[in-house]
């Protein structure tokens, strides 16, 4: 259904503005009333219910019938309107190394990034690479309110190999600086370690030794060097992107020795594409399970990242659905997003993108795979330096996938609510909608059990008790279009 003016009237008393300090009326407390809840714990919708949250927490949810809402709490109607938690994205770059390249962001147009999330219903993200200092200087502005934004679990930079890829980044050439590396992190508060690809294979498993024994966890990539068996055997809590997996479960090696016995350049365009489509076709679905089992067993977390794949193998600078809501990220952005000058597109030949896309495929297939097997999956855009990757929507695009690649609607709404608050402890506090927990919720104009796309329809916010109605908003969407164009200062 559509908003109408009752609710409208209801849900926004109004707020002067949506990136400064609510209104005094909003800090009375909001009753959802009559609204369909979608709680992130796998149980079925439940349709009928109250929800009360009097500040920073709910403290009560059940049905309107037996419910007598306190006095002094407003009353937002939600009549063929669905609760959800809060969303989580767990792999966004908003201060991205690749970008540096091109410009690093003055703070005022680097803080964009922030609202963004929480107008599209991100409540919380995982930053996985970038500046320690940064991360440092958002989270108490977004805690006291001067700026708008999601809650942080962050890694600080990346720990790649002697020549790392991205710049910012910690150079580990060996175990013993591995270890160094690690304690370094630990010591100034970083929420978990972040590996890379280049980093050696010694190194790799004195990172992993070490995190744990300081209580991180490690999440990233499965280094170049490193099998996915040595990964799941050191205990990498969390692979991103898929790596490897394509080439891993069709006997990659013997593709490349066949192609080179065949007089065909494995690292040149055509030989890439060429062994792209014969690792697709040599797809082996039962190894590729008894992989997927054991990680399922150890408990291993995967974040797909489908969305990042898709863009990049399908850029189009005309696209139908991101261009419109280019306006709402600053123009060093954009113009790092364009063919000419990213990183991802600037050597981009037919014949790469074609092998990008025959993996993609592989890709979508293996998330399915995964969830089959039992893998916890969790949702993660990758926004940042990618091109075309909007902070806050761009998850929504990607529990799009996560659907297309098998999931149901629920369970992709796990993988980014419930899931990732658990794989993070943090399960006590947020990624359900349950009494006790904190009010991260976000109000729907639609079920996306029916229609996962619905998650887009968003109605209202709530993060942390602090609640933006309909028109908040579009207030809120303004305003950041306002800072995109470089016509407001970075305060609020």
């Amino acid at each position: 259904m559509k908003l109408t003016e009752a609710h409208i009237a209801l849900a926004t008393l109004g707020i002067a503005t949506g990136c400064t300090g609510p209104a005094d009326s909003q800090r009375s407390g909001i009753a959802f009333t009559d609204v369909t809840v979608i709680d992130g714990t796998g149980a079925p919708a439940r349709s009928g219910q109250t929800v009360v949250v009097p500040g920073e927490r709910i403290t009560f949810v059940g049905s309107t019938e037996d419910t007598t809402v306190p006095v002094g709490v407003r009353i937002v109607e939600g009549t063929g309107l669905t609760l959800i938690p809060g969303l989580w994205d767990m792999h966004v770059h908003p201060d991205d190394p690749e970008i540096w390249e091109l410009i690093d962001p003055p703070p005022h147009l680097r803080d964009v990034f922030m609202p963004n999330f929480v107008a599209w219903g991100v409540t919380s993200v995982r930053d996985t690479g970038g500046r320690w200092d940064v991360i440092q200087d958002w989270r108490p502005r977004i805690e006291s309110g001067d700026l708008v934004g999601p809650r942080i679990v962050a890694g600080g930079p990346l720990v790649d190999g002697p020549e790392p890829s991205w710049p910012g980044s910690v150079a580990v050439a060996d175990a013993a600086s591995a270890r160094t590396a690690v304690d370094s992190l630990a010591d100034v508060g970083v929420d978990f370690i972040k590996v890379y690809s280049r980093l050696p294979n010694d190194a790799f498993h004195a990172t992993v030794e070490r995190a744990h024994e300081r209580g991180l966890k490690v999440v990233g990539h499965v280094p170049n060097d490193v099998t996915l068996d040595e990964a799941l055997e050191a205990g990498m809590d969390n692979q991103e992107h898929m790596l490897q997996m394509p080439q891993a479960f069709s006997d990659f090696d013997e593709i490349v020795a066949s192609l080179r016995s065949e007089g065909i350049d494995p690292d040149s365009p055509e030989g890439g594409l060429e062994a792209a489509r014969r690792a697709a076709e040599g797809y082996d679905p039962e190894a590729a399970a008894a992989y997927y089992r054991r990680l399922a067993q150890a408990g291993i977390h995967v974040t797909p990242t489908l969305i990042v794949w898709r863009r990049n193998a399908y850029y189009d600078p005309d696209d139908p659905v991101a261009t419109p809501l280019l306006d709402l990220v600053p123009e060093y952005l954009r113009t790092w997003w364009t063919p000419e000058v990213n990183v991802h597109l600037r050597s981009r030949t037919p014949e790469s993108v074609q092998r990008l896309r025959t993996y993609y495929a592989s890709w979508l297939r293996i998330a399915g795979d995964l969830h089959a097997a039992g893998v916890p999956l969790m949702a993660g855009s990758d926004t940042g330096g990618n091109p075309h990757l909007l902070p806050g929507f761009s998850l929504h695009e990607e529990l799009e996938l996560l659907v297309e690649a098998g999931l149901a609607p629920m369970a992709a709404l796990q993988a980014a609510t419930s899931t990732p608050a658990r794989f993070l402890g943090v399960l006590d506090e947020v990624g359900t909608i349950e009494a006790g927990k904190r009010a991260d919720l976000v109000l729907l104009d639609g079920d996306p059990l029916t229609d996962i796309r619905n998650t887009r329809r968003i109605a209202a916010v709530m993060l942390n008790g602090r609640y933006w109605g309909p028109q908040d908003r579009e207030v809120l969407l303004e305003e950041i279009r306002q800072r995109a164009a470089g016509s407001r200062s970075p305060a609020g």
